[in-house]
This record gives structure tokens, C-alpha cells and sequence, in this order.
């Protein structure tokens, strides 16, 4: 709540002092580390901005109602890993960037927890522990549950995280390290739980950039971001040996569907595996799942001199989908914020599932008939 009205009065006062918008996109995309409900093992955030797009400040995670969050105790332990690519200003070059996310000390960050929220107090700290051209970076981010207020209309946590301005003269104090400015963040965390109940979940961003060389937060150009999660995902398989009237051969029938929320995933890639045990299965062949996600084929397979098994396995992948402005349905708007933040863009993001394996038993070989003597 501090932060949510901390956040309105700043961004009143610059709307009406009328600064202009920025030139600033970005776009979020959720994945989960499971698509099953209820499952543990986390999620994976990805922000982008473009590399003509001002300096991002600022941005706000909310963790959509049903996740939950678990707030690790302990500093040091390590809740997932982070990846990033940024635009070093002092190398003039674009740098990748690797590292880790763990549980942190708060005290480590009391400064710049106040200075990007207004407050030192959070429920759990975390530190991005990054590493760009052999140089250190460290990102800290502030992570609080809600529980009551406006928020907790819609978000069980937010997760917070500020940014140095990176293109102020070397030297400047509160400059980026290298001049880094942000253009892919992704990271991922083991202590959010998915919802239990199936359904359809939207995670939103707000995003603030920074007037362009100036270092000052352009706050009136704050935009809204969302990314939906559909679960639970699954997909499902089935196999049936039939006889063949090709001598030594059956023929492996199989069937499967793909549901994301109970809806078909439609024409999704689904790669078919197959191998005489089931941890050694290879893919074989890759297909589409049809308007209601489902899919079917067929295969031979050579029998033996005595009955065998064949291990089948199904994935289906399917890919990131931006579903533009039409897709965003905008969250802080009157009478839940002071004044409007646009909604930019919304997207879908891409999940690989696979099924559980099956297996298909394949009858001997028929034995040669016996020569009759004399021929």
C-alpha cells in the first residue's frame, strides 16, 4: 500500500506537470516451470524493452491471485537463475549476461529498498546475481505478499525491482556499471507455487522509464504489461497394436489431446518418440495437433523372435504469443488509480508438455512352418 500510493501521488504530479511520454515498449511473458495446478517448482519472468526505447527506472511484478508465495528464510539460498542482454554504453557492444537468484540479507539493500520503494521493510529480499564481461552486477528485488488494499484485488505478491540510469556522463554517481542499459531480463524463481484450481491467470508489470539522459524518473510514462497463464496444461496418450498383413510386422495405432484451461491446443507441434525402454525413447516424428488438440498417427514396428515392448512418448510445444493492445485489459484505472496507465500490450507464453509414457507390447514373430519331409 505504501508503495501503491507512494507510486500514485509521483506519478500524479508529473502527469500534470504534463512530461512527455517516452518512447517506451515493453512486453512481459510468464512461463511456469510446471503446468500442472497446484505444482511447486516455480516460474520464469521475462521483460523486454527495446533498444531505441528509453531506460527502463522501474518495474512492479504482481503475482496473480491463486499463486503463492514462499518466502525462503534463509540468505544465500539460491531460488533459481538469471539471464539477461544488455547495451554496455562504455563497451558499445551488446553483453550477455548469467547468474543466479538467492534469498538476501535485507540489510544489504536497506538504501536502495527505500530509494525504489519507499520503505526498507519487505517480506523477503532477493538479490539477481549477475555477471556481465567479467564485471559484477547485482540487482536486488523487493518482494512483498498483499493481503489487503486495492492490490489485493487482483495480486497475491509484487515483486519490485529499480535500475541505475545508464546513460549519464562516466562518472556520474548513480551511473550503471559499463553504462548497462536493460533489453532482456529473464529470471526464475522456485518460491511461487501455481494456483490449485484450474483457470486462467493474468500477471501484470508496471514499467517507468527514465527521461533519456537525464537520470530522472519519467513517471508520467509509466505503462501497464501482462502476460496469461493458462492451466493446467496437459497431454494425454494412448497406443493400440493391431496385426498387419505384412508377415513379422504390427502396426502401433496412437492417439493423444493437448488442453491448456480445459480448451484444445490447437495446431501445436507434438514430437513422438519411441524406444525399446522407457529411458531411451527417440523422436521418430513431429506433427500438429488439429482445431481441438488432438492428434493421431500410426506406426510399424518389426516384431521379434519373442514378444517385446515399445515405449512411446508424446511432446507438444508451443511457442510465445504477443496478443497486442486488444489482449491487455487495463488494471490502474479510475476509481482503482487516480488516473489511467495505459495497457501496451499482452502476451501468452510458450510451454513444451510432454505425456506420460506408454507401452505397447509386440507379439513374437510367427514361427516358420516346419518343411515337410522330402521336399
Amino acid at each position: 500500500m505504501r508503495f501503491l500510493l507512494a507510486s500514485a501521488a509521483g506519478l500524479c504530479a508529473f502527469a500534470f506537470a504534463g512530461t512527455a511520454l517516452a518512447a517506451y515498449t515493453p512486453r512481459l511473458t510468464i512461463t511456469g516451470a510446471s503446468q500442472n495446478a497446484g505444482a511447486p517448482g516455480g516460474i520464469k519472468v521475462k521483460f523486454q524493452a527495446g533498444q531505441t526505447d528509453d531506460p527502463t527506472a522501474k518495474a512492479t511484478f504482481y503475482v496473480p491471485l491463486g499463486y503463492q508465495l514462499g518466502i525462503p528464510g534463509t540468505a544465500g539460498t539460491q531460488l533459481g537463475t538469471a539471464a539477461a542482454s544488455v547495451f554496455a554504453i562504455d563497451l558499445n557492444a551488446l553483453v550477455p549476461v548469467t547468474g543466479t537468484v538467492a534469498v538476501a540479507n535485507p540489510a544489504d539493500f536497506a538504501a536502495q529498498a527505500t530509494a525504489c520503494t519507499g520503505t526498507a521493510s519487505h517480506t523477503s529480499t532477493w538479490a539477481l546475481n549477475l555477471s556481465a564481461a567479467g564485471t559484477p552486477l547485482v540487482v536486488p528485488v523487493f518482494v512483498d505478499t498483499v493481503t489487503a488494499g486495492p492490490l489485493a484485488l487482483f495480486a497475491s505478491a509484487t515483486l519490485v525491482i529499480c535500475l541505475p540510469p545508464p546513460d549519464l556522463p562516466p562518472g556520474t554517481p548513480g551511473r550503471a556499471t559499463l553504462g548497462a542499459k536493460l533489453l532482456t531480463a529473464e529470471f526464475t524463481t522456485s518460491a511461487i507455487t501455481n494456483p490449485a484450481a484450474l483457470g486462467e491467470y493474468r500477471w501484470r508489470a508496471t514499467a517507468t522509464p527514465y527521461t533519456p539522459a537525464k537520470g530522472t524518473v519519467n513517471a508520467a510514462a509509466t505503462v501497464e504489461v501482462q502476460s496469461l497463464v493458462d492451466l493446467p496444461t496437459k497431454l494425454s496418450l494412448k497406443a493400440t497394436v493391431k496385426k498387419t498383413s505384412k508377415k513379422g510386422i504390427s502396426l502401433v495405432s496412437y492417439t493423444g489431446t493437448g488442453l491448456s484451461n480445459g480448451q484444445g491446443l490447437s495446431t501445436a507441434s507434438v514430437d513422438l518418440l519411441k524406444g525399446s525402454s522407457a529411458t531411451v525413447v527417440k523422436k521418430f516424428k513431429t506433427q500438429s495437433t488439429d482445431a481441438n488438440g488432438a492428434f493421431s498417427g500410426s506406426f510399424a514396428q518389426r516384431q521379434a523372435k519373442t514378444a517385446t515392448k515399445v515405449y512411446i512418448l508424446a511432446r507438444v510445444t508451443t511457442q510465445d504469443r504477443d496478443l497486442g493492445p486488444s489482449g491487455c485489459t487495463a488494471t490502474f484505472v479510475p476509481p482503482a488509480s487516480p488516473f489511467s496507465i495505459p495497457c501496451l500490450d499482452a502476451t501468452v507464453g510458450g510451454v513444451t508438455v510432454s505425456s506420460t509414457i506408454v507401452k505397447a507390447s509386440i507379439p513374437a514373430a510367427p514361427k516358420p512352418k516346419p518343411r515337410k519331409k522330402g521336399h
